[in-house]
């Protein structure tokens, strides 16, 4: 086996745990705490019944336990389920480069296929890492030519990525790993068109899930054409055209971690990462200048050409919609001075307060922003007071973000909130520890335990 495959493989195989920094393997940690607290409230949103149900459809007794739900399945349904758990309500963490959510796809593999292969602490850590570091060097190699198209990154990278986690927990030689990478590559899909709906959390758990089949069907013994990711035809030719080459993101590999820098952006609001720069602009201006909605005449924000693709529905009919409207969160934030997971329900979008300030809300292209450039860029907002007084805020990086970065109680915070949104009254610091064991030894099936619970 040759070709771009087999220089992922041979990197993804081959890289020792010893040698991942310090910051890349912390980083491995807090995207696992994210990830579990929005597993946990993602088991609120009206998708959870659904994905329940598919679960306890299909039962496995030797099988592996779907943590919140508490319920055995096979491998491949317990990474479907997880995943789009995990991306149910938007609050999962981004990677700028990849221009999508790793730690929903990476994260729902590794509960998954962890307690099956009795994974430790050091082997989950690794499998992140080389899966995460995976996706943001490949995606910013194409991440951005791929959105233009209208793909879904998340998936359509994530499954590449949930391939190479999958292969190393479970120990693949090179050659293996780049058939599972091969294999992965057919699985790619996702739409960009079906943002606002139960199929955009649906591309995470597919991804999640695909992966893990890829891996286990290569193990198996199925093959993949050698030049299946960089061949005519092939991966990089369908989603990014042929004006990228592989051997740049191979030599990438290791040589600089991106979960370190830039790093991961963890969400501190539950809807679209397009419109987390403009919120903070607007919760500046309305905290410091100390206003109401009902002091606010018109609210302007100036975004990077990407954004108005993603923010497509200025008057939401549903929760999903949302979490995809600027108005909407705009008009939240006015009205009640933050913007919680609270906001996207359906009695808080069907509040009249709401949708009359949302119309106070226009979006524009900021004039210095000509062409998205890769990754999405700063917002401004501009708020013009009843009073005619006017007041600007630029927000160039969202807070949560690699270089605005949650401190580790704001982190904790985060997962105590999304836990308690699942089951209020339980002890959840006890799921917590066990996450964190995971630096040292801990097991992954530890974490499935504690993070289950039913009654």
């Amino acid at each position: 086996m040759s070709g771009l495959a087999m220089q992922f493989a041979e990197w993804t195989s081959g890289v020792r745990a010893a040698s991942i920094p310090v910051t890349a393997t912390e980083a491995a940690v807090r995207a696992f705490i994210d990830t579990a607290g929005v597993i946990l409230a993602g088991a609120t949103d009206d998708i959870a019944p659904v994905i329940r149900n598919w679960v306890a459809e299909r039962p496995r007794a030797d099988g592996t336990i779907v943590p919140p739900f508490g319920l055995a399945t096979d491998l491949e349904t317990a990474a479907l389920a997880l995943g789009t758990l995990a991306h149910a309500l938007d609050f999962d963490d981004i990677h700028p480069a990849m221009l999508g959510h790793p730690s929903a796809v990476l994260v729902s593999v590794i509960l998954s296929l962890g307690p099956a292969v009795q994974a430790r602490g050091e082997q989950a850590l690794a499998a992140y890492v080389v899966g995460g570091e995976l996706a943001a060097h490949l995606g910013r190699a194409t991440a951005p030519l791929q959105y233009n198209r209208g793909w879904h990154t998340t998936s359509t990278i994530g499954v590449l990525a949930a391939a190479a986690a999958g292969a190393r927990l479970l120990n693949l030689d090179p050659p293996t790993t780049a058939h599972a990478l091969g294999l992965a590559a057919s699985a790619a899909a996702g739409l960009r068109a079906n943002f606002g709906s139960h199929a955009k959390p649906l591309h995470a758990g597919q991804a999640a899930a695909h992966g893990v089949t890829a891996a286990l069907l290569a193990r198996a013994g199925l093959r993949a054409a050698p030049d299946a990711l960089d061949g005519p035809r092939g991966y990089l030719e369908n989603f990014a055209g042929d004006r990228v080459a592989g051997a740049p993101v191979v030599a990438s590999l290791g040589a600089r971690w991106e979960l370190a820098d830039p790093g991961l952006q963890v969400k501190l609001y539950a809807c679209c990462g397009g419109a987390h720069r403009p919120i903070d602009a607007l919760l500046d201006v309305i905290q410091e200048e100390r206003l109401t909605a009902n002091d606010v005449k018109e609210v302007v924000a100036f975004v990077d050409p990407l954004v108005p693709t993603l923010l497509v529905y200025p008057e939401p009919t549903t929760v999903a919609e949302a979490r995809f409207s600027l108005q909407y969160c705009f008009a939240a934030a006015l009205a009640d001075g933050k913007l919680s997971p609270g906001h996207f329900t359906p009695a808080s979008l069907g509040r009249a307060d709401l949708r009359e300030i949302g119309r106070r809300v226009r979006m524009e292209l900021h004039p210095e922003l000509a062409t998205h450039k890769g990754e999405l860029a700063f917002a401004e907002v501009q708020v013009l007071a009843r009073s005619g007084a006017r007041f600007t805020r630029r927000v160039d990086y969202p807070k949560g973000s690699g270089q605005r970065p949650l401190t580790r109680i704001e982190l904790q915070q985060k997962f105590f909130d999304c836990a308690r949104m699942y089951v209020p009254a339980h002890d959840w610091s006890l799921a917590l520890q066990a996450i964190l064991d995971l630096r040292t030894g801990g097991s992954v099936a530890a974490v499935v335990n504690a993070l289950t619970v039913t009654g």
